[in-house]
């Protein structure tokens, strides 16, 4: 797959109790696709997806898979952080400065 064009890093939408708001993440990836985005993102880089069970995360994944229906790409993001980039970034930041 070539990406072209412009995406989006979709935020994963909560109610109150934590959960996943089903019908605003479907609103959101319509409103998207409608509007003319290139391709989708979901659970990029907008900070919350570390905190998302796998199941949550699978589900945020074929939801969005389902309502882009085809009409762009869906380009799902890894479920996790990559720890040993963090242990690198961690070990850096304790010898200080350069």
């Amino acid at each position: 797959m070539q990406l072209r064009g412009c995406g989006t890093a979709l935020v994963t939408p909560f109610r109150q109790d934590s959960s996943i708001d089903d019908a605003a993440l479907r609103n959101l990836v319509a409103w998207q696709v409608e509007s003319g985005i290139d391709f989708l993102v979901p659970c990029g880089t907008t900070g919350e997806t570390p905190t998302l069970t796998h199941d949550e995360w699978l589900y945020v994944i074929d939801t969005t898979i389902e309502i882009a229906a085809g009409r762009v790409p869906v380009v799902a993001a890894p479920p996790q952080i990559q720890l040993t980039m963090q242990s690198r970034r961690r070990k850096r930041l304790r010898r200080g400065p350069e």
